[in-house]
């Protein structure tokens, strides 16, 4: 089978970059030809098709000038992406379409070229984008659920989007916009959530009806390395942003001081983290900074559990997967999917999100049983080898990919 593999990005940035690669990797070891299409960036990839690829626009710190104005347009709809993705059809004949993330960098556009050449579209969730122009549905330091359903005037009135008035009108029109014009998930045929919340929350908005099925995803366990010895640190790896609750973790790390962290990242929040750990004079807060995957994992596997302390609604939450395989129990906060994939009380413990009390006395409280973080470790290993295998996931990705075709 022939695949059309799309998304914004074609290099490792964030979970959703991380699950596409992946996915990439089990299709072609199965037999199947997939070709990507994304953005043209310094950082891709290299792939057969990236003469295809769009134009790259700066959506993070846009300039003032024409890039500007192709970024804020590419918002609404991109020409080009429509008419490269038509010309990469012509020259590959793809079989189907599996999407990932399309807002903002390749407008749904790509959906109209599907559409016009009659190539069946699969999409995987991986974040909120369908449902609001803050697509995290996080904003202000809080989960954010105002524009719900398609009230996108309460983005802008809210400032959602980069705290900013214009940024925030620019994403509301634009999604009002695609609203009008059916440029969403309405021309999509099958909609992958990588968890039960995630198919909750869409229904909760009224949308995806009959289309979502759910598919987490998936890790070869027998890859790492596990070892179920604790170590003397406890740990968090992820982006120092505010929705994934670090200041929290940072806060609790107080009230603990015979726990000792380790902070594997990097992000925003990282000088502002420093400036008050430095200000509480905290001895036991490490910052490492952003090291590479395999050295990430290494670390994860040499610590006494891991702490996944986020204020948003995560998606899926692989990082909790990882540290299962990994042979660590983990702290998580009882928000989004995590409860899915930490079992309180078997693999790990859930608290509040945003409690710096609850969190701090789970940190105690597992930190000095050893037997447990044991045992919760080896539970969740088991439960990761069960649940998140390769020849499950590739199995079910097979019958959506039949049932749409």
């Amino acid at each position: 089978m022939k695949i059309l593999s799309i998304n914004k990005f074609y290099f490792q940035k964030r979970g959703a970059e991380q699950y596409m690669f992946s996915l990439e990797d089990l299709l072609e070891k199965n037999g199947h030809h997939v070709v990507p299409f994304a953005m043209k960036d310094p950082q891709n990839v290299r792939a057969d098709s990236d003469r295809f690829f769009v134009s790259r626009v700066e959506l993070e710190h846009p300039r003032i000038g024409w890039n500007a104005v192709k970024a804020a347009g590419r918002l609404f709809y991109s020409f080009e992406a429509e008419r490269k993705l038509a010309d990469l059809i012509r020259a590959y004949k793809p079989d189907i379409a599996h999407l990932h993330n399309i807002y903002h960098q390749l407008s749904p556009s790509v959906l109209v070229a599907l559409r016009a050449a009659k190539i069946p579209i699969v999409q995987t969730l991986h974040d909120y984008a369908y449902l609001s122009p803050s697509y995290g549905l996080f904003d202000h330091g809080a989960v954010c659920e105002r524009v719900k359903p398609r009230r996108y005037i309460a983005a802008v009135m809210h400032r959602c989007v980069k705290n900013s008035y214009f940024a925030s009108a620019l994403d509301a029109a634009a999604y009002r916009y695609h609203a009008l014009a059916g440029l969403d998930e309405r021309l999509v045929d099958r909609l992958i959530a990588p968890s039960e919340f995630v198919k909750k929350k869409f229904a909760e908005w009224g949308r995806g009806a009959g289309k979502i099925t759910v598919v987490p995803h998936f890790i070869d366990a027998a890859f790492y390395e596990p070892d179920l010895e604790p170590g003397p640190e406890i740990i968090y790896v992820g982006a120092l942003s505010e929705e994934k609750g670090i200041g929290t973790l940072v806060a609790a790390m107080e009230r603990v001081p015979e726990a000792r962290l380790k902070v594997v990242g990097g992000g925003p929040l990282e000088k502002r983290l420093k400036e008050y750990v430095k200000a509480a004079a905290l001895k036991n807060v490490e910052f490492v900074g952003q090291v590479k995957r395999h050295d990430a994992l290494a670390m994860v596997a040499a610590s006494r559990f891991v702490v996944i302390p986020s204020l948003s609604f995560e998606t899926f939450g692989l990082a909790a997967i990882e540290a299962a395989a990994l042979g660590k129990a983990v702290i998580a906060s009882d928000i989004g999917a995590l409860p899915e994939n930490v079992v309180a009380g078997e693999t790990g413990l859930l608290v509040p999100p945003g409690d710096i009390v609850a969190l701090a006395n789970a940190i105690r409280e597992l930190g000095k049983n050893e037997p447990q973080i044991r045992r919760m470790g080896f539970v969740g290993r088991e439960r990761a080898l069960k649940l998140y295998n390769p020849a499950d996931h590739y199995r079910k990705i097979m019958e959506i990919y039949h049932s749409v075709l």
